[in-house]
């Protein structure tokens, strides 16, 4: 049987294994994910950093198992941000849990987005760490870089993008950004509209248990 090549991808450390069909972990490597700050507040992984790393140990753990690696399982941590341009290049880096620039804004956050009814539209309470009061910060405070990015996306997207080519999202990682309307199952226009964005601009959503695409050879 083919192998699984497993990848989790944490806030601190990056884990690459090979896992056989009865779940047998055969190889293990991990490394530490350096997180950066630009300013006051912010914690944010460098995505090409990160995609070097994983690329890196990747490719040391199949070199153990060559041409018997079947599939590609991607795990990672929920609450990443990253504005990209047309061209699907970063102008910032990937915001992690740690983040807390969201705070300097999080009281006018409350007076526009009513608690209890956030949360019935979406399932998410009144946290600074979700990606819409993230968004709402940068709206505040840095209105012309939010107006200049094309896109937007978390970690799993961003990995699936680089592996794939394909802008997509599974529900897991939707359903904690605070952008997820849990009676439609997808995303909430009017919330992407109270900051002037569209849903054209986020990821599809899929479901990650069926979805299989082939990597790209590059």
């Amino acid at each position: 049987m083919e192998l699984v090549l497993s990848i989790d991808v944490g806030t601190t450390n990056l884990k690459v294994g090979v896992v056989n069909g009865s779940g047998e972990l055969l190889i293990l490597r991990k490394a530490p994910i350096p997180t950066h700050s630009s300013e006051q507040g912010a914690a944010e992984h460098d995505p090409q950093e990160l995609l070097r790393l994983l690329t890196d140990l990747s490719r040391d753990v199949v070199s153990k198992f060559k041409n018997k690696i079947g599939y590609v399982a991607l795990s990672t941590y929920h609450f990443g941000l990253m504005m990209v341009d047309q061209e699907m290049k970063p102008l910032t880096g990937m915001t992690i849990l740690t983040d807390i620039r969201a705070q300097q804004t999080f009281s006018k956050f409350l007076e526009a987005y009513e608690p209890n009814s956030l949360y019935e539209r979406t399932g998410c309470p009144s946290l600074g760490q979700y990606v819409l009061p993230r968004l709402f910060y940068f709206a505040q405070k840095k209105p012309e870089l939010l107006k200049s990015a094309s896109y937007f996306m978390g970690c799993k997207d961003f990995l699936i993008h680089s592996f794939t080519g394909e802008f997509l999202t599974e529900m897991s990682i939707a359903t904690a950004t605070q952008l997820f309307n849990i009676s439609t199952c997808d995303w909430d226009d009017g919330l992407l509209a109270s900051l002037g964005l569209s849903r054209s601009q986020f990821p599809k959503i899929v479901d990650g248990m069926k979805l299989l695409l082939p990597i790209r050879k590059d």
